[in-house]
């Protein structure tokens, strides 16, 4: 059973796991993540840089010219309980960033409250993602002391 709120042996275990999976992040998150780990009371499990698939092709069928998928860049964020805490004090400031999607809260069915943040990256194209994480890294910059 998981703990709402990270303590410092489960940041331990989860960056643990994260070094042993590390090719199935998006290679262009992973300096993001690796730095978002360094914070007190911050741990990624998982990330996305976001894409875009499906581009318009002269020989898809009539009717689907103009489909494509996107799909935002995200973070799963496990924070301690002083960090989640702060955040939730702050998190509207984050949501109205007009790079940020949405921000929320999911609160897993074993207990675990992971912190979701849905975001402009790749999916918008380049300088996206790193306009992003330094919004995302200054304001839990701010919450995790």
């Amino acid at each position: 059973m998981s703990k709402r709120f990270m303590t410092r042996s489960d940041k331990e275990r989860e960056l643990n796991l994260f070094a042993k999976n590390r090719e199935l992040a998006d290679v262009e998150i992973l300096p993001y993540c690796d730095a978002l780990n360094t914070l007190p009371g911050v741990c990624t499990l998982q990330s996305c840089a976001g894409h875009r698939s499906g581009e318009v092709s002269a020989s898809a069928p009539e009717g689907t010219r103009d489909q494509y998928s996107v799909r935002p860049a995200c973070l799963w964020l496990w924070l301690d309980e002083k960090t989640a805490r702060r955040f939730y004090e702050c998190a509207a400031e984050l949501g109205g960033h007009p790079l940020m999607e949405h921000v929320a809260v999911r609160f897993q069915p074993y207990g675990q409250q992971v912190v979701e943040i849905f975001f402009a990256g790749n999916d918008r194209g380049p300088g996206y993602l790193d306009s992003s994480m330094r919004v995302i890294f200054d304001f839990l910059g701010k919450v995790a002391i």
